[in-house]
C-alpha cells in the first residue's frame, strides 16, 4: 500500500517537474534522456532475470520501445505547450485510448457498461479541458 500512494504522488508531481525542465530543454531532449535512464533499468532488470533475455531481443519487444518513445515525445510536445494539470489530465486518459483501439485491434467487445464508462470519461475531460482554453459551449 505504502508503494502505491509513493508511486500516485511522484507521477502527480511529475508533469510539474517535467514542465519546469521543459523551460530550459527540448521535448526531443527530454524524450532522449527518459529513454535512456528507463533503458538503463530496463537492462539492469533483465541482467537479473535469465528467463527475459530470449524475448529481449523479438522484433515485438522494439515496437513497443519505439511506440513508447514516440509516446513520450507527444507527450512532452505537448506538455511544453499546455498547463501541467491539463497535460496531466489528459495523459492519463489513456485507458480510453487503449479500450477503443481494443475494439478495433483485437476486435473485443465492449458492454454497455464499459460504454458508459468511456463515454463519461470522454465526457469529463471535454467539460474540463475546454473551459481552461476560454471555450464554453455550455454558455
Amino acid at each position: 500500500m505504502v508503494y502505491a500512494i509513493l508511486s500516485a504522488i511522484l507521477m502527480g508531481c511529475t508533469a510539474i517537474i517535467n514542465k519546469f525542465a521543459l523551460l530550459t530543454i527540448s521535448p526531443i531532449y527530454a524524450t532522449v534522456i527518459n529513454s535512456l535512464i528507463a533503458s538503463i533499468f530496463a537492462l539492469i532488470f533483465v541482467k537479473s532475470m535469465k528467463t527475459i533475455k530470449r524475448t529481449i531481443l523479438k522484433p515485438a519487444t522494439l515496437l513497443v520501445g519505439i511506440f513508447n518513445a514516440f509516446g513520450l515525445l507527444l507527450m512532452f510536445s505537448g506538455l511544453s505547450r499546455l498547463d501541467p494539470g491539463i497535460a496531466s489530465i489528459l495523459g492519463t486518459s489513456y485507458y480510453i485510448f487503449a479500450a477503443v483501439s481494443a475494439v478495433y485491434i483485437f476486435k473485443e467487445k465492449l458492454n454497455a457498461e464499459a460504454f458508459l464508462f468511456i463515454a463519461s470519461s470522454i465526457a469529463g475531460l471535454v467539460l474540463i479541458v475546454y473551459p481552461s482554453h476560454g471555450f464554453h459551449p455550455w454558455i
